[in-house]
């Protein structure tokens, strides 16, 4: 009798497009013996989630405070979310939905504490050494170098596949990502969207009137109850734009019926975007949020605070290197230190190393 990955390797060849990316054809960078009940994909999955890293995510805010209330949105409620927004999207284009779940759980796995005034931070610091900060890179770092799995390597081991869809930040000569992390990084502006236009509602940032002035309003007012809840609202916004992108793609696909999942990363753009028309809607949002939610006094006096401690803190621990965990010592290894701690982690070391 066939194992179980074999078995599900072939139901891949029916249920699959011609251009998604198979399990069977997964590469790593170090070979493994094949695991018999587990696609290549879905190991990388159950590696992703037993990480460090990964149960850290939890400790890290996406916006406000974790302790504002006990709803308010981490980065691993954010993590969790874009998964399941790629997750149907791949089957819906008939992707690979393991693959689309595991770029999905790491593409913010290098998120730093504190958002984005954490790696606005970060960044500032690591500019006065010549060199930056992004948090996507720093996501691939984490599953290529940091995370520890095995003696014999360093990382994850993760296919090449899956950090191949996280790789955001490529030369303008290099082919574009697999389908499957274009879709999800589509999935992550739907859901940071959606669900920080719920979280600003429920945490009176703005009103609900003042939504109602914007054209995602009109595309789905028909669909909302006279006084919808902020949390129906997100459904909404989120099933719009899904849609379109449903839609714009399949109609893409159509038109060019690419043979490959190569033949889609030689094009010269990302085959997955919304149409014009909602890619407008979309950015509208996205200034609308940014001028009334992340941009306002309450977060920006919050925000400089952060920063000039994390700058603090860092310079501190390139001073005092004894104070970064075992033989670690230099710009780099503060860098990846203070990227990974969680909000309240770095807190509490902040208060017994600098106050």
């Amino acid at each position: 009798m066939l194992n179980n990955r074999i078995r599900y390797e072939q139901k891949e060849k029916t249920i699959l497009a011609p251009y998604a990316q198979f399990s069977a054809d997964a590469k790593r960078v170090f070979a493994e013996k094949h695991d018999d009940c587990r696609t290549e994909f879905q190991r990388d999955c159950h590696r992703i989630y037993h990480c460090q890293a990964f149960r850290r995510m939890q400790g890290k805010r996406q916006v406000l405070p974790i302790l504002t209330n006990d709803h308010i949105r981490t980065r691993l409620t954010h993590t969790l979310e874009v998964s399941q927004i790629a997750r149907s999207l791949a089957r819906t284009n008939q992707l690979n939905e393991d693959l689309t779940e595991a770029i999905a759980l790491a593409h913010d796995l290098g998120h730093t504490p504190f958002a984005h005034a954490g790696q606005t931070a970060l960044d500032e610091f690591m500019q006065k050494h010549n060199e930056h900060f992004e948090h996507n890179e720093q996501s691939l770092r984490v599953v290529t170098v940091l995370e520890k799995k095995s003696a014999n390597y360093r990382g994850l081991n993760l296919t090449m596949q899956v950090l191949d869809g996280l790789d955001k930040h490529r030369t303008a000569h290099a082919d574009r990502p697999n389908l499957e992390g274009q879709i999800v990084n589509l999935a992550d502006e739907i859901a940071y969207n959606a669900h920080d236009l719920e979280d600003a509602l429920q945490n009176n940032f703005f009103a609900m009137e003042q939504i109602q002035n914007l054209k995602i309003w009109k595309k789905i007012r028909e669909a909302l109850p006279e006084n919808p809840m902020a949390v129906l609202l997100a459904s909404r916004v989120i099933n719009f734009f899904v849609r379109d992108l449903d839609q714009t793609l399949e109609q893409k696909i159509a038109d060019m019926k690419p043979k490959s999942g190569a033949e889609i990363k030689k094009l010269p753009a990302n085959l997955a975007d919304f149409s014009p028309e909602t890619r407008e809607i979309f950015e509208e949002l996205k200034k609308f949020l940014w001028d009334h939610y992340y941009d306002t006094p309450k977060l920006r006096k919050e925000e400089k605070e952060i920063q000039s401690k994390i700058m603090r803190f860092c310079d501190y621990l390139v001073e005092n290197p004894k104070n970064l965990p075992g033989d670690a010592k230099g710009v780099e290894s503060v860098k990846d230190y203070v990227a990974g701690m969680t909000d309240a982690y770095f807190e509490r070391e902040y208060q017994k190393l600098i106050q």
